[in-house]
């Protein structure tokens, strides 16, 4: 993947202008727009090419044992990975608060 170039380098200006418009200029990323953002940086975990386990312990990976062919790639994981876990902090918030007895 090295020389390769991410699917996001790979589009005309115009594809991009409608992928920003229907996926990032909205005011919530949805779960729709996270799977295309993995997708043009090459982070589905099914067929990427960038990232690699660079570890072969039986253990929950962390960051460390990952390698990365684009660092850009590095970044925006990251940050999916932090989006989600807001999220999945927001819905525990969600189900625990009761407003209706309010």
């Amino acid at each position: 993947m090295i020389d390769d170039k991410l699917p996001l380098e790979e589009i005309s200006a115009q594809h991009f202008f409608e992928f920003r418009k229907k996926f990032l200029d909205l005011e919530i990323l949805g779960n729709e727009a996270l799977i295309q953002i993995k997708s043009q940086f090459d982070l589905d975990p099914i067929t990427t090419k960038t990232v690699r386990t660079n570890c072969d312990e039986m253990h929950a990976h962390s960051y460390s044992c990952l390698d990365f062919d684009n660092r850009i790639s590095a970044v925006v994981l990251r940050l999916i990975d932090e989006i989600e876990m807001y999220r999945e902090r927001l819905d525990e918030i969600r189900k625990k608060a009761d407003y209706s007895s309010y």
